[in-house]
């Protein structure tokens, strides 16, 4: 008999991935996804599962469904398998009686969360353990994508799904990507390790080119593997990627993109298969999906979805669906209670910082200079820091070394006024990952914290 496994969830995109991987296991797990607390009681009413799979949001979510769960005879001995932004160990004791069997930390480690209910299900699932290292963040409207020591399966999904959420999150139609490959060691001359690493980096470009959604895109591979490099430019399928050896010289192209491209001329189309122009027309670029007409449910996933149409409304219903949880207070709810450091010589943006989480409910502390932030004996316990680069010494190059040297775990976000190309190329030379350009505008201040502080991958 086949076990139920319930996937109760905010973000759609997160019901969908777990939903895809419980189903990889063919024949031995049926699995059903709700986005909300009312839907999660009706399913749990109409078929007891045998797994509950439940996200822990700031709010009360959470708890009416384990409420609802525990006053139903058919669900009160259920498992439950948690999922947080952010929960301390005070709350998890406090869920213990509701049958929480095991807590984890978004974004969650793949083979850890399946190997959990591996046992409690008493059921096999296939999980890539090879080594792989990815990292993604948006910065100057442009996504950069950096994988290294390998490529992993699992997270090679998962990547997609993050790609998709960032893409959302900072509703970029016409994404501009860079894909920072090093180190990846692999073997691409045949035989059986040869084809497994074929395959992956098969699908790794394939899912990047689906995860850009739009029918122009400007996609940059950044690496100096000349296996690589062939395996590329020798398929017709990846003419839309551009091979790069530097970050200069990727940013120097993406740059150059945003010139004003020449007139085209109406006599004379693309030939079927074409790569796309090096330089393209901003509205024509802009025909993404608005051409779809209703939204349509589909029996596959985005993964091995083949009807382009089918996959284009999934993501539509995505956008849709994620923008819907993105309600004002939800975002208060993000934000409230969150402790965020400002380090920055201006009082205006200081004072501004203040006013866009204070306002949400979180505590702000400000410091006018590096070293008065170095002095604070509390900084560990900060959620979240702001840092200006440019101050009188310690600047915040300065401030960064030395929270390096001492493991600071803290997410650091920089604030600049340097040009976009400057603070791209010295911004990755000392680490920085996220990072800001001001003048200052709230609503990026706002989308960058949700970035840092709520991955679901």
């Amino acid at each position: 008999m086949k076990k139920k496994v319930l996937v109760i969830d905010e973000s759609p995109l997160v019901r969908e991935y777990l939903k895809t991987k419980l189903l990889e296991n063919k024949g031995e797990v049926e699995a059903d996804t709700a986005g909300n607390s009312l839907e999660a009681a009706g399913k749990m009413r109409i078929g007891s599962p045998d797994l509950i799979l439940l996200d822990y949001p700031l709010g009360e979510t959470c708890i009416q469904v384990l409420q609802e769960k525990r006053l139903n005879p058919n669900t009160a001995k259920v498992p439950v398998i948690l999922m947080a932004q952010k929960i301390d160990q005070e709350k998890i004791i406090e869920l213990l009686p509701f049958g929480v069997k095991k807590v984890f930390t978004k974004p969650f480690r793949v083979d850890a969360l399946f190997k959990t209910v591996s046992e409690l299900l008493g059921v096999r699932f296939t999980i890539d353990t090879s080594p792989g290292i990815i990292d993604v963040h948006v910065n100057s409207d442009i996504l950069f994508i950096e994988l290294a020591r390998g490529l992993n399966h699992d997270k090679l999904d998962m990547l997609y799904y993050r790609v998709t959420e960032l893409l959302t999150l900072y509703e970029m139609s016409i994404p501009r990507i860079i894909i920072m490959l090093s180190d990846l060691n692999l073997n691409l001359k045949g035989g059986a390790a040869g084809n497994a690493d074929f395959g992956k980096l098969e699908k790794l470009l394939h899912l990047l080119l689906k995860a850009s959604k739009a029918k122009r895109r400007i996609l940059h591979i950044l690496t100096k593997d000349e296996n690589i490099r062939r395996f590329v430019t020798e398929r017709r399928e990846y003419a839309e990627y551009r091979l790069v050896s530097t970050l200069q010289e990727a940013m120097n192209l993406l740059y150059a993109d945003e010139k004003p491209a020449p007139e085209a001329k109406a006599d004379a189309p693309a030939e079927e298969g074409e790569a796309s122009p090096e330089i393209e027309d901003a509205d024509a670029d802009a025909e993404v999906l608005e051409d779809i007409a209703d939204l349509v449910e589909s029996k596959g996933t985005i993964l091995n979805a083949d009807d382009p149409k089918t996959e284009e409304a999934m993501l539509l219903r995505f956008d849709r669906d994620y923008h819907k949880h993105l309600t004002t207070e939800a975002l208060r709810e993000v934000i409230r209670n969150l402790r965020i450091g400002a380090v920055d010589d201006d009082g205006i943006i200081l004072e501004m910082i203040r006013n866009i989480f204070e306002t949400a409910g979180a505590s702000v502390k400000t410091y006018l200079s590096g070293a008065e932030f170095l002095k604070e004996p509390e900084m560990a316990l900060f959620d979240l820091v702001f840092m200006d680069l440019v101050m009188p010494e310690p600047d915040g190059f300065m401030v960064l070394e030395q929270l390096q040297a001492i493991n600071y775990q803290t997410p650091v976000i920089v604030l600049s006024s340097m040009t976009k190309q400057e603070m791209v190329i010295k911004a990755f030379q000392m680490g920085v990952k996220s990072y800001l350009y001001k003048p200052l505008n709230p609503e990026d201040v706002f989308k960058k914290t949700l970035e840092i502080l709520k991955p679901n991958f």
